[in-house]
């Protein structure tokens, strides 16, 4: 009965019972205890009723507890799919008395809850950034780490979604971590379901926000699956990783670390998402490579492997901010003096006076005029002289 109930009232994305084995009234009501009984009413009340009129009370909320504290999976399952159409309907805040119930179904042993619930919460959560802090408050985190571990890869993605998109203060960033969320993460980057691996990657992301994050990622062993993703054929996974190694990328060890793994792998794979079609990719991999041409020896690295020709591509053809991103990696790069001349003699000078004269992107002036710069004090005087950069006269002088 209250499986073909909430089949209707669901819009049909709960299965009824099969005409063989179904529950008659009688027996449906003897398996159920009169608490039971009255919040399944009222909850079925509520569901059927039209939504911008009847609102969601106390009373409500009291009958989702008793469905989820029920010893019966198939009441928590209800309770479950009440969640799932509660955070359609309801766009005011989330309060802790709706969110404790569901935050406790998060500890079902059942799978169906696990995918439901998980489900729910991220639909909560993406409805407004109070209800992350709620949800945090009210003991998400711990039971979705868990989670993590499961086998399922429904409440895989659904999990990794909701830590990703909670995972945006630093207590929320350090708690993840202290409470041995990285490893089952890390293990998920490798999923063979390309939609679990977005989502891991994208948690992954976010905690390398934090510093102390960032070192016991490289300690876990985050580097080799990082670069290796780099090379997948999902642009969003591609972008995820490409951040992520680029935040880890500004500890000068992790740099090291990096570039040890493989034959230069991470600088061979970036400079190829160069030539992504993907703005943000193309950006991500231009942050990446300007903090490994931080040292010397990737500065000369970068240039055998040819990454001056997609460079000055993306510097001709790319959105302001990865403008700035892949200037600053040439400015990076003009600080090694072997690298000089390749630079003039890629044609990239008039591209910076062009970025001087136009006067709309601060960063990429800057970092234009600090090439300049290098390669006036360098060997490059002659050259830059010859060329005439009035702009960067007009610049210096205002």
């Amino acid at each position: 009965m209250l499986k073909y109930c909430l089949c209707i009232f669901t819009c049909g994305c709960y299965p009824g019972p099969q005409a063989n084995n179904g529950l008659n009234g009688d027996d449906y009501d003897t398996m159920l205890l009169d608490n039971e009984k009255q919040a399944v009413e009222n909850l079925l009340s509520y569901l059927e009723s039209n939504s911008s009129v009847t609102k969601l009370t106390e009373e409500h909320i009291r009958a989702l507890t008793i469905l989820t504290f029920s010893d019966n999976e198939e009441l928590q399952r209800s309770a479950a799919l009440c969640y799932t159409e509660i955070a359609d309907r309801v766009k005011t805040p989330l309060t802790q008395s709706l969110a404790l119930p569901l935050v406790e179904l998060l500890g079902s042993s059942d799978i169906q809850v696990q995918k439901i619930t998980t489900l729910a919460m991220s639909n909560f959560i993406l409805n407004g950034p109070e209800n992350k802090e709620v949800l945090v408050n009210s003991g998400a985190l711990l039971p979705l780490i868990l989670l993590l571990n499961s086998r399922n890869t429904e409440v895989q993605c659904n999990t990794c979604g909701c830590l990703t998109t909670l995972a945006t203060t630093d207590s929320t960033k350090k708690t993840i971590a202290t409470e041995n969320g990285i490893i089952p993460l890390l293990r998920l980057l490798n999923s063979s379901d390309v939609r679990v691996q977005r989502n891991a990657a994208g948690a992954v992301l976010n905690l390398t926000h934090l510093e102390s994050n960032r070192a016991e990622l490289v300690d876990k062993g985050a580097l080799p699956i990082l670069i290796l993703l780099l090379s997948s054929n999902d642009e969003e996974v591609q972008y995820y990783s490409a951040a992520a190694l680029s935040n880890i990328a500004v500890n000068d060890i992790h740099r090291i670390m990096m570039v040890a793994i493989g034959n230069h792998d991470i600088i061979r794979d970036l400079i190829k998402l160069l030539a992504c079609r993907r703005e943000k990719v193309k950006c991500q991999a231009s942050y990446a490579l300007r903090n490994l041409a931080s040292d010397g020896d990737n500065q000369i690295w970068m240039v055998r492997f040819g990454v001056l020709d997609p460079l000055m591509k993306v510097i001709r053809n790319s959105s302001r901010e990865t403008l700035g991103a892949a200037v600053g990696c040439l400015r990076n790069l003009s600080i090694l003096k072997a690298n000089e001349a390749t630079i003039v003699k890629q044609g990239f000078l008039a591209d910076l006076c062009y970025i001087l004269k136009t006067g709309t992107n601060i960063e990429a002036q800057r970092h234009s005029a600090g090439i300049l710069r290098n390669l006036v004090v360098g060997d490059q005087t002659q050259v830059c002289i010859n060329l005439n950069l009035q702009s960067l006269i007009s610049i210096t002088s205002s």
